[in-house]
């Protein structure tokens, strides 16, 4: 009997042997000054609705996680639902809460970042807190909708946020099989853009 795989960590394990072309990789380096990553904070949605089962069985939080171990290296990872909390790679991130994201947000402004990646399932609890939040850290904030691609809202908040702030914007139903197959290359638009 062969070993049971997990498809999203394979989907995963397959996207993280493709490398990005030396120009892509180059273009992300001088974007950030650096490397190692195109973002030096990842904001991630913990909160309630993130804990849905997926088609695949798995939650989208339990998704999110395996997307943070394929990502290149980040110095600062920030959760957020009602509250918010730094956390590492090897955290087991817990979905549970509202979604704080203006709260995120400026957590997220005192580790003075240059650009942000925030990743959510859908729309927080204000809009016009967190669209006055990102626009106080006065830093880059690209977004990865993880959510219902008939969130028709949502999708539009998160493309909003990202066009305000001078970041880019991608959208990934991780809730379907059949969309879990673009995210190699939906994530490689976010980290090498152009």
């Amino acid at each position: 009997m062969g070993e049971l795989v997990n498809p999203i960590a394979a989907i995963l394990a397959a996207a993280s042997k493709s490398k990005p072309s030396a120009d892509s990789q180059a273009r992300a380096s001088r974007a950030t000054g650096q490397g190692s990553s195109a973002f030096d904070l990842q904001l991630i949605d913990c909160s309630g609705s993130m804990a849905e089962k997926t088609e695949s069985g798995q939650t989208k939080i339990s998704i999110v996680q395996d997307i943070l171990t394929t990502l290149p290296w980040c110095p600062c990872n920030i959760g957020f639902n009602s509250s918010v909390k730094l956390i590492n790679y090897s955290s087991n991130l817990v979905a549970d809460g509202g979604t704080n994201m203006a709260l995120g947000l400026l957590r997220a402004g005192q580790e003075c970042p240059r650009k942000i990646l925030l990743i959510s399932d859908g729309c927080p609890d204000s809009e016009s807190a967190a669209f006055e939040a990102a626009e106080g850290i006065g830093c880059s904030i690209s977004c990865f909708f993880v959510g219902d691609d008939g969130d028709n809202h949502a999708k539009e908040f998160l493309r909003k946020l990202a066009k305000n702030c001078g970041g880019i914007y991608e959208d990934c139903d991780i809730s379907k099989l059949s969309e879990l197959q673009k995210l190699p290359q939906k994530l490689q638009l976010l980290l090498f853009p152009g």
